[in-house]
């Protein structure tokens, strides 16, 4: 019984085995579907001799449950997958998993039993006939000698190994969505077709280096992922052109090639907060080298729409002139500062502009009508971190009102020629240039000042004194005399106005010298008197006084 028991049973044993072998092999020639696990043929024990049990087998990879132990009760509840973002949505992506060992294996199979260069690597993504996936490329054919490649619309190729890549390919030309990634390419070469309609381009993780800058970026494109390369640049875009950029991994781009990108409302970058530019300028003051992060540097893009327009007048124009970066506190992140240049010359100008750009170090305002500072540097504190300001051929009559400015305390240029300035305040100008190590430079040239006696005498050595720090000092000239300062003579200045007090020792002198002469005569006729006996003319013809009939008597 038991003989006949095992002949029955092994050669079904046997059948089941087979149907399990041909089950897990059927699908050799064709790639699984994505998110599909691979089934693997594990050795089987050997069916036991006995009555089959029909009891499903403990889950696999399990311990075994202490006798005392309670059971649980468990749930089964899917992990929720990551929300896609909006950008995303017009991108094809393949999973990494389809190219995983045994896609690899599938791939060395192919190449043992065909030609190398004329095996298609590509296989179709499930339930997505027009979109495809393709890995381990070495060369192009491995691409275009796949069937149906005319209707292919999305495209995600991996692990490729090339020199260049060539964007001309016709496989590329009506594509809506194109990934090439996790390769080795080091440059992108060709262009893309006029008539191209494709909306993603995805090239990250490739060891890029260069990009041709010609045809990359056709007028569909939304979307353009540049990341974890080693790009020191982006392509040129269309003015008017949204496009979502991530050129996150790129630490050796310059910052000084992407500041016009950077500052377009039109760009969006993503991933901000792993992008950075390397920073590496000759700055007005000192040389620097540090990655700046695009986060940073997107925080500052409203310089664009805070830069001034001055209606009936025009727009100014707005600068970056460079970036600081500092680390304040025990904080780890550091903080940029984008320091930005206004020009608002030429543009008829009758007071300064109301508002300006945070962090603007320099106000160009030369060639206007404006004739006062007024309140802008004491109240406005859209003024406080000015440190250059020319103001050349305007109307401003006095430097007064600078006087206990926070702009006095920390400026480096000032340009004021070729004003209406009057006086030069020289005990304040004094204090703001003497009591300070850093050198400013104030520009007086070209204005008429009222010229006096002090002007000669004190405001003339004052300016030798203060050469350095006001270099065009010979250049001031004096509005009531046609002469520079630098010419007057403090002899023919100084001189008091006159007035009757002026001839008050001549008037002394001319009554001393009449009095000598009256004793003088009076002595004389009485010495005549005595020795003659009669009064020299003009005192015989004088008229007896009272008190000559004293003297007869």
């Amino acid at each position: 019984m038991a003989l006949t028991y095992n002949r029955i049973v092994e050669p079904l044993s046997l059948l089941l085995f087979g149907l399990t072998f041909l089950h897990n092999w059927s699908g050799f020639d064709a790639l699984p579907n994505p998110g599909e696990e691979i089934p693997v043929a594990l050795p089987q024990p050997p069916l036991p001799i006995g009555p089959i049990s029909l009891q499903p087998p403990p889950p696999p990879n399990l311990l075994p449950l202490p006798n005392n132990a309670p059971i649980m009760p468990t749930t089964s509840t899917p992990p929720a997958e990551p929300e896609i973002p909006e950008y995303r949505r017009q991108c094809f992506y393949a999973e990494e998993e389809l190219c995983d060992e045994q896609l690899a294996s599938w791939s060395q199979q192919a190449y043992d039993h065909h030609s190398h260069l004329g095996t298609c690597h590509c296989r179709p993504y499930a339930n997505m006939p027009t979109s495809w996936y393709c890995c381990n490329v070495t060369h192009m054919s491995m691409v275009s000698s796949c069937s149906n490649t005319t209707s292919w619309s999305n495209l995600h190729i991996r692990n490729v190994t090339l020199q260049e890549l060539d964007l001309s390919n016709f496989l590329y030309q009506k594509l809506q969505s194109l990934a090439i990634t996790d390769g080795n390419i080091t440059k992108l070469v060709g262009s893309f077709s006029r008539f191209s309609s494709i909306k993603c381009l995805n090239v990250s993780n490739n060891n890029l280096s260069e990009i041709a800058q010609r045809g990359l970026i056709p007028p569909t494109l939304k979307v353009l992922d540049i990341s974890k390369n080693n790009l020191t640049s982006i392509p040129n875009f269309n003015q008017n052109q949204n496009i979502t950029l991530d050129v996150s991994g790129n630490n050796n781009m310059l910052c000084f090639d992407i500041y016009n990108s950077i500052f377009r409302d039109s760009l969006m970058f993503v991933n901000q907060q792993n992008s950075y530019c390397l920073q590496n300028f000759t700055f007005r003051w000192f040389n620097s080298t540090d990655l700046i992060s695009i986060k940073e540097l997107v925080k500052w893009r409203p310089l664009n729409t805070d830069c001034p327009s001055i209606p009936g007048y025009g727009n100014c124009t707005c600068k970056k002139e460079h970036m600081v970066t500092t680390v304040s506190g025990d904080e780890s992140e550091a903080r940029t500062k984008i320091i930005s240049e206004v020009d608002c010359s030429n543009l008829g100008l009758v007071e300064l502009p109301p508002k300006l750009p945070e962090n603007t170090f320099s106000l160009n305002v030369s060639n206007n009508k404006i004739t006062g500072i007024g309140k802008h540097f004491h109240t406005n504190p859209t003024y406080q971190s000015l440190i250059y300001l020319v103001a050349d051929n305007n109307n401003i009559s006095t430097i007064y009102d600078f006087e206990g400015t926070a702009f006095m305390e920390h400026f480096q240029r000032l340009y004021l020629r070729n004003n209406a300035i009057s006086s030069i305040p020289e005990y304040f100008l004094s204090n703001v240039l003497d009591n300070h190590d850093v050198g400013r430079i104030i520009f007086l040239g070209g204005n008429e000042l009222n010229c006096d006696c002090n002007s000669a005498k004190k405001l003339k050595y004052w300016l030798l004194e203060h050469n350095r720090d006001i270099p065009d000092y010979n250049t001031i000239r004096c509005r009531n005399i046609p002469q520079s300062v630098m010419e007057l003579r403090e002899k023919k200045l100084c001189q008091s106005p006159h007035d009757w007090t002026d001839y008050i020792y001549y008037l002394i002198a001319t009554e001393v010298i009449l009095l000598i002469a009256l004793i003088t005569k009076v002595s004389y006729d009485y010495w005549v008197f005595k020795t003659a006996g009669y009064l020299p003319w003009p005192a015989s013809k004088m008229p007896k006084l009272p008190c000559d009939w004293l003297c007869e008597s």
